[in-house]
């Protein structure tokens, strides 16, 4: 192994410490000195790779987008269905990985990253996630209404019930805070992603859908 690929694999480690540590103690409790320790290295090597903790969280925003995106492209590559894509969107979205926004998510929460001098660059990086899910799936969108796949509707309408629809259902699963505020008894972690798939593509009701203007009219 070269030197380089003896820095990388050493980064690797130390952006691994950070992000269990973050997510297991939250950001404003993880010292320096506790990542070198789970990264197996000095307190001074850290500063070898990154000028503090801020830079850390800057990283694994950064590497989280990269993943996410890479997912993504992946589906639009296969040829397959419309609704075969959209449900490997929301496998995706549900089974997301450790280096994912899940748990980056689950680190700036709790913490005083968004009062503190990161707060424009986390904000502008989440921004940028969603911008890219948004034109994601509104190519999701283009390409299924080209095929005849789906209704006839305004794409920048259907691409917002998907991704809204979606967000909502893997919020309230993934421990969002809205159902600790409800008075539903939901079973959180056995909520059926194939029946919210089965609702999403084809409704809720057992009639057929009127077009908006059979609504305005009838």
């Amino acid at each position: 192994m070269n030197i380089q690929e003896k820095k990388k694999m050493k980064r690797t480690k130390i952006l691994k410490s950070a992000r269990d540590l973050f997510v297991e103690k939250g950001y404003d409790e993880v010292r320096i000195i506790d990542i070198a320790k789970g990264a197996g290295v000095g307190k001074g090597t850290i500063y070898e790779y990154f000028n503090g903790k801020d830079e850390i969280v800057e990283e694994l925003l950064n590497q989280s987008f990269k993943i996410y995106k890479e997912k993504c492209d992946e589906i639009l590559k296969e040829d397959i269905s419309i609704e075969k894509r959209i449900r490997k969107f929301l496998y995706m979205e549900s089974n997301i990985t450790e280096e994912s926004f899940i748990n980056i998510r689950n680190i700036i929460r709790n913490s005083g990253i968004l009062q503190s001098d990161m707060s424009t660059i986390v904000v502008d990086n989440i921004r940028t996630m969603w911008k890219y899910k948004f034109k994601f799936v509104k190519e999701l969108v283009d390409r299924g209404l080209e095929k005849g796949e789906l209704r006839q509707m305004d794409a920048s309408i259907l691409t917002l019930f998907i991704v809204s629809a979606t967000h909502g259902f893997l919020y309230y699963k993934n421990g969002g805070f809205f159902h600790a505020k409800t008075d539903f008894n939901f079973d959180v972690e056995n909520m059926d992603e194939d029946l919210f798939m089965e609702m999403l593509l084809n409704g809720i009701t057992n009639q057929i859908i009127k077009s908006s203007t059979e609504i305005k009219t009838s």
